[in-house]
């Protein structure tokens, strides 16, 4: 691949910044947007941002009135360093994500100057707690449309009380690992947030079946729920979702072990517009959750049941109808043989990426099928299968990503 002029000044530029960054002709003249894009990107791939040259890179974003950046791989920079963000005032989209040196008194200071913030992305962050969470919503307000605190281990209800009684514009919220929520911030959260369309609260291991049921009441118009790890998750929740969130389309409930066939059933007989469905390490799902998948998910693209040990090949036959299935993953399922791996040969041919690592009961014969009926197919993961060298690299001939021991 030949670079371009441009391509080439921008990666000449990160790998010697320390010795531009402070010509007088980088001060004098604004650089294009799209350029500066270019040079953040690839000054953070090549970890040249240090404490001295970053500060006067954000004067050039600044200058540039850039409408995104992006520092998620800065971990080089003090917390005080990441203020000179703040003057960046035309900034919609802000991440800094994987940033755990940044406090409550970075964030407050960035929002109170960044006030046209529409996302902004903080997950890793885990210094911050509520006090951050409330100067967010006090100073974006109703401009806020994507917050992103996955893993800010301190937010609680009362932070979540000021999103939601000040931010209803608010339609993506990631909270996953925030393990002091409890049911009250969720609740909060419905009642402000109406126009929610996706909802992350993986492993917030306090969540129960009443959050997910104010949600659902409340937010109609949500598309997508993650709960995987939420032990007390269960069909009751799944109900909630099946009679009042019919826009549906992705749902994780991995490792949800109280949700069973009963919850898939309802589940899939109103969310007919489900295209991901995450079941993994759930051994309350049988055959029969894929009957109901195969009879009312038709359109499905992913589907994950990792180590869902009682699916067998009487459970994968409803599959067939699935065809415009992308993703299947049955990792583990070790009742599956190569009957139903020649079934989805012949019937899924859309196929990118498939994983049957460690069911054993799966041979070469019908794995070089798959491989041969879905040309689509990028990646095959086939951990724990017993077969030969010169098999796998039969399989890898085919231009596939194979993952194998």
């Amino acid at each position: 691949m030949i670079k371009t002029l441009l391509d080439t000044c921008v990666t000449v530029f990160a790998k010697n910044i320390d010795l531009y960054i402070n010509a007088p002709s980088i001060a004098a003249v604004p650089f294009p947007p799209h350029i500066v894009q270019k040079l953040l990107e690839e000054i953070q791939q090549k970890k040249k941002f240090n404490e001295k040259n970053l500060p006067i890179f954000l004067d050039i974003c600044s200058k540039a009135e850039l409408n995104s950046l992006n520092l998620s791989l800065v971990h080089n920079a003090s917390d005080k360093i990441f203020r000179a963000v703040a003057k960046i005032t035309s900034l919609t989209n802000l991440n800094l994500k994987n940033c755990p040196q940044i406090t409550n008194i970075t964030v407050s200071t960035i929002v109170q100057s960044c006030t046209n913030l529409e996302t902004v992305a903080l997950s890793g962050c885990n210094q911050l707690s509520d006090s951050s969470i409330g100067d967010i919503a006090k100073f974006l307000n109703s401009k806020l449309v994507n917050l992103q605190l996955k893993g800010c281990y301190d937010v609680s209800a009362q932070g979540l009380k000021e999103i939601a009684q000040l931010c209803p514009s608010l339609d993506n919220l990631d909270l996953s690992y925030c393990i002091n929520l409890t049911n009250d911030g969720i609740k909060f959260i419905s009642r402000g947030c109406k126009m929610l369309q996706s909802l992350h609260i993986s492993y917030c291991t306090n969540i129960q079946n009443d959050a997910v049921r104010h949600i659902a009441h409340r937010c109609c118009l949500l598309k997508e729920i993650e709960v995987n790890a939420c032990k007390h998750i269960s069909d009751v929740a799944m109900q909630s979702l099946s009679n009042h969130c019919p826009m549906l389309e992705r749902v994780n409930v991995s490792d949800c072990e109280q949700v069973t066939d009963v919850g898939i059933q309802l589940l899939t007989n109103k969310c007919s517009l489900l295209n991901y469905l995450n079941l993994a390490n759930n051994p309350r799902i049988t055959d029969v959750s894929l009957q109901y998948i195969g009879a009312y998910l038709k359109n499905i693209k992913t589907l994950i049941l990792k180590r869902c040990v009682h699916i067998s090949d009487e459970g994968m036959q409803h599959l067939k109808e699935c065809t415009h299935m992308e993703v299947l993953d049955i990792d583990g399922c070790v009742l599956v043989t190569d009957k139903a791996i020649e079934l989805i040969s012949s019937n899924c041919p859309q196929l990118l990426e498939v994983d049957i690592s460690f069911c054993r009961q799966i041979h070469y014969v019908s794995v070089a099928m798959l491989v041969n009926c879905c040309p689509h197919l990028k990646k095959l993961a086939i951990w724990g299968i017993n077969l030969t060298n010169d098999q796998v690299q039969e399989l890898k001939a085919a231009s596939i990503q194979v993952l194998c021991s």
